[in-house]
């Protein structure tokens, strides 16, 4: 039977074999507006894939770098979501994932394609998504006004506030009010006060109280929050959560100005 040996079955890989899977990444997409979900063909090192480090996300058309935030593990050891502060480019202008540095679970340094593409995803927001609704007034201190101050439009009439930015100040006042500062909501607040240490100098434990806490909002059905403190003394604070009426997901970046961070 000479087929048998030199057809497909003898040189296949029933034969003399195709060999081991080399590690590469294989895909990628667009999981939200700040995220993208990438596939490995081969289980990754965990330490390595959950560096920011490990990972380069860049705009196609600008040639701009994303700051990479953090990096999620999926369902599967070989699937990971990588976060960044900026908001990805709308179709169909495509970013590029790549890994340069990245381990296998058995140390061997990925080979190409070290990279790939996908398309940017716009924000969409559903037409019967019920609005709430607040009075716009800065958290923060800003170059051109006083935090805390209520803006007038030419009608006369305050100036309204909804959407993604209620949401970041509903965080930010929960990260900046001192637990027990509201006599009727003893388990309200973080406390990141101006000029004043952290909570806690464990940022594993910070991030934690701050899940915690933007679950405690009814507006928010479940959250994921990840946090970074740059040199500069910039504290990053992001949150991706999922609205208990639409269910629809936001990513919300919050920066906190060195003034108040303190370890």
């Amino acid at each position: 039977m000479p087929g048998w040996g030199l057809g497909g079955w003898g040189l296949g890989s029933f034969g003399v074999g195709l060999g081991p899977v080399p590690f590469t990444i294989s895909g990628a997409y667009a999981s939200s507006t700040r995220s993208v979900h990438v596939t490995l063909t081969r289980p990754a090192n965990l330490a390595s894939a959950l560096s920011p480090t490990t990972w380069t996300i860049k705009r196609l058309d600008t040639g701009k770098y994303l700051t990479v935030l953090s990096v999620v593990e999926g369902t599967l050891d070989q699937e990971f979501d990588i976060y960044t502060i900026e908001r990805f480019p709308a179709y169909p202008i495509q970013i590029e994932v790549r890994a340069e540095t990245l381990l296998s679970a058995t140390l061997s340094l990925i080979v190409a394609p070290k990279f790939a593409l996908c398309y940017g995803l716009a924000a969409s927001v559903s037409p019967n998504s019920p609005k709430v609704v607040d009075l716009e007034n800065p958290q923060f201190e800003l170059p051109d006004r006083i935090a805390g101050t209520l803006r007038v439009d030419s009608s006369g009439d305050y100036v309204d506030q909804s959407g993604v930015p209620f949401l970041r100040k509903l965080i930010i006042r929960r990260l900046m009010t001192t637990p027990g500062g509201f006599f009727h909501l003893p388990d309200y607040g973080v406390g990141i006060r101006l000029k004043e240490p952290l909570p806690t100098s464990d940022l594993v434990k910070l991030r934690t109280e701050i899940q915690r806490q933007v679950l405690l909002e009814p507006e928010f059905d479940s959250a994921k929050v990840s946090i970074a403190l740059a040199t500069n003394g910039v504290l990053t604070v992001l949150v991706q959560a999922i609205l208990s009426s639409t269910q629809q997901e936001v990513v919300i970046p919050i920066e906190v100005p060195p003034s108040l961070v303190a370890l």
